[in-house]
C-alpha cells in the first residue's frame, strides 16, 4: 500500500471518529435511544447536517444499535382472536324471494348527542322493508333487541 492512500485512510479514520462523536451526542440526547432518522434530525438541528447513509454505517461501524421497539400486546391479542371462518352464503342477495320474516337485517347505529353518544340498533324484514323492533342505549354493550 502506498504512503499517500495509508495517510488518506488515516484522515478518513479520524473524520468518521468525529463524525461518530456527533452522531453519538444525537443518540444520547434527551437520554433514550434513536434510531438514524432521529439521528439525522437532530444533527440538522444541531448545525451539521448529514447524509443518513454515512450515519448509518458509522453506527453500524462502531457497534451503535437502536433497539427495536416491543410489538403492540394489543394488535397481538386482535390477530389471535380473528378468526378465518366464513359463513355460507345462503342468501346470495336475493332478499325478495325468501318471503317476509325469513332474512333479518340488523345495524347498529351511534347518534351524536351534545357531549356522549347514543346508540340504535334496529332489526329490519329484508322481504317487506318494515322495521321490525330497534332498541337505543347509552353504551355500546351486548344486546339483544326484542
Amino acid at each position: 500500500m502506498s504512503e499517500v492512500a495509508s495517510q488518506h485512510r488515516l484522515q478518513s479514520e479520524a473524520s468518521d471518529l468525529r463524525d461518530f462523536a456527533l452522531i453519538k451526542q444525537a443518540y444520547d440526547f434527551r437520554g433514550y435511544a434513536k434510531g438514524y432518522r432521529s439521528i439525522c434530525i437532530r444533527l440538522v438541528r444541531m448545525g451539521t447536517p448529514m447524509n443518513h447513509k454515512k450515519v448509518i454505517r458509522l453506527m453500524r461501524k462502531y457497534g451503535l444499535k437502536c433497539p427495536i421497539r416491543k410489538a403492540n400486546p394489543y394488535r397481538r391479542m386482535a390477530k389471535a382472536l380473528k378468526t378465518n371462518a366464513v359463513a355460507p352464503n345462503h342468501v346470495q342477495r336475493q332478499f325478495k324471494s325468501h318471503g317476509p320474516r325469513q332474512v333479518l337485517l340488523t345495524d347498529i347505529t351511534y347518534i351524536r348527542l351534545n357531549d356522549a353518544f347514543c346508540y340504535l340498533s334496529v332489526i329490519i324484514d329484508a322481504y317487506t322493508m318494515q322495521v321490525l323492533a330497534f332498541q337505543r342505549k347509552r353504551a355500546i354493550i351486548r344486546w339483544v333487541v326484542k
